[in-house]
């Protein structure tokens, strides 16, 4: 038979999901000695492991999700970026995490000159991740130097100081989660409106910015989210750079970080869901898509096979051969091994009157079936045999 039996390719195609090797979620823990901060600090690493790309991931690189005060927040991180990965709607990360053992002096920007506790190391502990942390991060693990700053409380107010100072432009993405607004009499929030109003950013930066309902906490709290309802209507997008606020007042300060994280993830990387895309059978606006997301996070992002597969049997389907070659050609440069684009190029090969081509790629199938020990070997000699 000639039919392309393609719920035998859909069995082959999760029987080969399943007989690779899965992410398997490294954790490392470590002392992370740094001259800027004339100290160490404790870090947190969590890298998803490949031992051999699969079909259902085909990264072998990341990017960075630097997470602050990592001893409380570093495991929810992680739990939310992979939950939001297996659903298509962010890349797979590396997620780090950094103590926050002396959180008042590292993220705050300016000494407020309190005799309780140190103050205004923001500068230098921002020295500290572009110059140290950072490209150990990068040589260490498989890094692709697209970053992102993750801060709630104090740190959220870090990391809107980092969007406004970062002259060497090593994070793209901020989220800032009840930032303190209140630091200082409130001089740095009014300062970082003017700032960010100003700043020429690159391009493509984004942010986002949420607050709880911090007015329970005092006066403090009040000011906090005053402010946060003037940065809303004060710092806006602008062509190179997109800000997004969420209002998530129905939180306290602690229970905001997870629907935060949920929320702000999902925005950050809202470029990388190209699901339109594939629904509409867009290939060129694909191409383009995958092409632009593999020059923001620095390395190349290959397309989804399955939808690919599915776009690539739409113009089967509707006898458009030629595109539908196309189609697989392209998937078969990420996924050399992939049994469904194997048997479908094949047949459209066959159906465009070139069966020497479609020869090559049933015999190439056979061997693919064979070495994954695939109930597709009989379908592909079949094949084969009728040529």
């Amino acid at each position: 038979m000639r039919t392309l039996l393609h719920s035998i390719l859909l069995f082959a195609f999760i029987q080969n999901i399943h007989g690779q090797q899965r992410i398997d979620q490294v954790h490392e823990s470590l002392v992370f000695e740094s001259e800027v901060l004339s100290g160490n600090r404790q870090i947190w690493v969590h890298v998803p492991k490949i031992e051999e790309k699969s079909l259902d991931n085909p990264q072998s690189i990341f990017p960075a999700i630097y997470v602050l005060d990592g001893e409380h927040n570093f495991l929810n991180a992680v739990g939310n970026s992979q939950a939001l990965a297996r659903a298509g709607l962010m890349p797979n990360v590396i997620v780090v995490g950094i103590s926050g053992s002396n959180r008042e002096y590292d993220y705050s920007p300016s000494d407020i000159k309190v005799d309780y506790m140190k103050t205004g190391g923001g500068p230098n502990f921002l020295t500290f991740l572009s110059n140290e942390l950072i490209p150990y991060i990068n040589e260490q693990y498989p890094s692709s130097n697209h970053n992102t700053l993750v801060g709630h409380s104090i740190g959220a107010m870090f990391a809107l100081y980092s969007l406004a100072e970062d002259k060497n432009d090593v994070f793209s993405n901020y989220l800032a989660i009840s930032p303190s607004l209140w630091w200082d009499k409130q001089s740095l929030a009014n300062d970082w409106k003017n700032s960010l109003n100003a700043l020429t950013l690159e391009e493509g930066k984004l942010a986002f910015v949420t607050m709880a309902d911090e007015e329970k906490l005092g006066d403090d709290g009040k000011v906090m989210h005053d402010q946060y309802l003037q940065f809303k209507t004060d710092v806006k997008d602008r062509p190179n750079f997109k800000i997004a606020y969420l209002d998530l007042f129905e939180e306290d300060h602690l229970s905001t970080v997870t629907p935060a994280l949920h929320h702000g993830f999902k925005f950050l990387f809202q470029n990388w869901n190209l699901d339109h895309q594939y629904s509409n059978h867009n290939f060129s606006d694909l191409q383009k898509s995958l092409k632009d997301l593999s020059e923001i996070y620095n390395f190349s992002v290959a397309p989804d096979y399955k939808q690919l597969v599915n776009m690539g049997r739409y113009y089967y389907d509707q006898q458009e051969y030629k595109k539908a070659i196309e189609i697989y050609e392209f998937g078969l440069e990420s996924y050399d091994e992939g049994l469904m684009l194997t048997g479908y190029i094949a047949q459209a090969y066959l159906k465009n009157g070139d069966p020497e081509k479609a020869k090559l790629y049933f015999s190439k199938g056979l061997e693919i079936a064979i070495s994954k020990q695939s109930p597709m070997v009989p379908w592909f000699e079949e094949q084969l045999m009728e040529l």
